[in-house]
């Protein structure tokens, strides 16, 4: 199975932090998936280490090469995962979701026959069938 980390998951993964869930740690330590990250996750780091530095203390640059060093592979972005957005739903009366970064990477892994690897609840919002939220 292929698998679309979550820039938040992706800096667990790759910082081993504890607060990463059996459930996903077991999924991606599976070594019949193929582990995939965002060219976004590190336009998002970026922008977050160029903004609070002391915060973020790594750049995109140093995140994709550390997943690159631990094999996992980057996936771009393309317009068919842009045109996905249209599609793309969530459920009945819950609050807009307003982060431009994780709806870009729920498209990726929908185009792209991916499993998207989120904590995040928010994401367990939309419909899309190519979502994994571990409880």
């Amino acid at each position: 199975m292929k698998l679309l980390l979550d820039t938040h998951v992706l800096l667990r993964v790759l910082t081993n932090d504890s607060k990463l869930s059996d459930k996903a740690r077991r999924l991606i330590a599976d070594e019949s998936n193929e582990i995939f990250y965002s060219v976004i996750s590190a336009w998002e780091i970026e922008i977050k280490h160029e903004k609070h530095p002391t915060q973020m203390t790594i750049g995109g640059e140093q995140l994709a090469a550390f997943a690159e060093k631990s094999g996992f592979f980057q996936v771009g972005i393309d317009v068919k995962a842009v045109r996905y957005l249209s599609a793309l739903e969530r459920k009945p009366n819950v609050p807009d979701h307003h982060d431009p970064f994780d709806r870009m990477m729920i498209c990726q892994a929908a185009v792209n026959g991916m499993l998207f690897v989120s904590e995040d609840e928010r994401i367990a919002e939309y419909t899309d069938p190519c979502i994994y939220v571990p409880d």
